[in-house]
């Protein structure tokens, strides 16, 4: 359709006389001054009318005040064309009064993104646009605080607490200090402190695997000696407080017991803190290496030594009871398990995912999928974080699902990880130069 672009009065007049009938037909588009229309007319520009996704100057859609097209009449209106309104005569003629030199082009407005974001800041975060791969404060997702520390690519940078190790494996990690063993030509139980400082080791062993801490002592498992160790937080003598086990590998605490589990000899047990006694709470398991536990049980993955099938997730009461497979796992590897208050969360490293079922059986819910040898996986009050080893990246995701978000890349051959109230911990497992890392969660 043609548009026609003339003065009010001219219009009133065309319709008085039915001069027009073509122009009539037409759309017409009026100034808001009455002028004719053209390159300094007040139209809409992207990102300032509401109606199209934009940042809106009045919130209408199709008022002439905000320069938008006004259909006057067409040719279907010949009843009202005949009878027009009287018109009220200008008080003088309209003057057109040329410009003084050619109209400039109009300045390109910006790209509009995201609920009228521009695009050097394409992402509203709250009530502020954002560039998500620059921001200090919203780095990679909106929220995700860097605590100091600069935002490039959509990551936080992170900080190396220490370095030159020998295969850093398992870590853990309370309000001073992150706690961890090496097993790749170094032999420790090592701690530094979490802003930063020296390392010192607590003991040299002679090939630590799981650790777990409680309020006073470090906890952790040798898979060469097999026996099950504490020593104290502040450093001193080690204790063996269960021996002749058979390949221990992961380990638990929760009050007065340390839970741990036996991939060769396929049982699932339980000693004092203080030693004595094992006491075996499942057997014949195939190759149980993940445990966690809570105050009403212990829960631990089956693996089948990452053979691609057969693989489970299973909870048994802390005091002894009945089995419950709460999964099968598609990969058959479960390398972690961790839980919280209603679930069971595991990473499947032969098929790539991150997943979660109801304590007591239910519903399995992917949270990740695609992963790249997901290894190791905490939670707390909101995220799932992992490693993935062969990807080399530091991952969350929220608990109830979403999108997932990468805290760091680029590192080499993560495994364990830990969280506390405003950081990610993990061990890079290289031979002589493994380092043990931070990032803001």
């Amino acid at each position: 359709m043609r548009r026609v672009v003339g003065s009010a009065s001219a219009l009133a007049l065309c319709a008085l006389l039915a001069g027009c009938p073509a122009l009539l037909s037409d759309d017409w588009e009026i100034n808001a001054d009455g002028g004719a229309g053209g390159d300094d007319a007040k139209g809409d520009r992207p990102g300032e009318d509401a109606s199209d996704g934009g940042v809106g100057v009045d919130g209408g859609d199709g008022g002439i005040a905000d320069g938008s097209d006004a259909t006057i009449g067409d040719a279907s209106d010949a009843s009202d064309a005949t009878q027009p309104d009287a018109p009220t005569p200008d008080s003088a003629p309209d003057v057109s009064t040329p410009d003084s030199a050619p109209d400039s082009p109009p300045d390109a407005p910006p790209d509009v993104v995201d609920a009228g974001c521009p695009v050097n800041t394409p992402t509203l975060c709250g009530s502020t646009c954002v560039n998500l791969q620059t921001n200090n404060q919203n780095c990679g997702a909106c929220g995700h605080d860097c605590l100091g520390s600069t935002c490039s690519t959509g990551l936080c940078a992170t900080t190396t607490l220490a370095s030159s190790l020998g295969g850093p494996w398992s870590v853990a990690v309370d309000t001073t200090n992150v706690y961890f063993t090496t097993n790749w030509g170094q032999f420790d139980i090592v701690r530094v402190p979490v802003g930063g400082g020296s390392a010192t080791s607590l003991g040299t062993t002679t090939y630590p695997i799981g650790i777990a801490l409680d309020a006073t002592n470090v906890y952790w498992v040798d898979g060469t000696d097999n026996t099950v160790n504490k020593v104290a937080k502040t450093g001193g003598s080690t204790t063996h407080i269960a021996n002749s086990q058979a390949y221990p590998y992961l380990v638990a605490v929760y009050g007065t017991k340390v839970f741990f589990t036996n991939t060769n000899g396929g049982t699932v047990n339980w000693v004092s803190n203080a030693g004595g006694t094992v006491t075996p709470l499942a057997s014949g398991q195939n190759s149980p290496q993940p445990i966690a536990a809570d105050a009403n049980n212990v829960y631990w993955g089956n693996n089948n030594g990452c053979g691609g099938s057969g693989g489970s997730i299973s909870q048994t009461p802390v005091g002894g009871g009945s089995i419950t497979v709460l999964a099968t796992t598609t990969g058959g590897c479960p390398r972690s398990v961790a839980v919280d208050a209603t679930h069971v969360y595991w990473a499947d490293r032969l098929d790539g995912t991150v997943k979660r079922v109801p304590i007591g059986g239910g519903t399995v819910d992917s949270l990740a999928v695609g992963q790249d040898w997901p290894e190791t996986l905490v939670v707390d009050a909101t995220y799932v974080y992992w490693t993935n080893r062969q990807g080399g990246t530091i991952m969350r995701v929220p608990k109830i699902g979403g999108a997932t978000l990468t805290l760091a890349s680029g590192q080499g051959t993560p495994q364990g990880i830990a969280v506390d109230g405003s950081y990610v911990y993990w061990a890079n497992d290289l031979p002589g130069t493994g380092t043990v890392m931070k990032v803001a969660k």
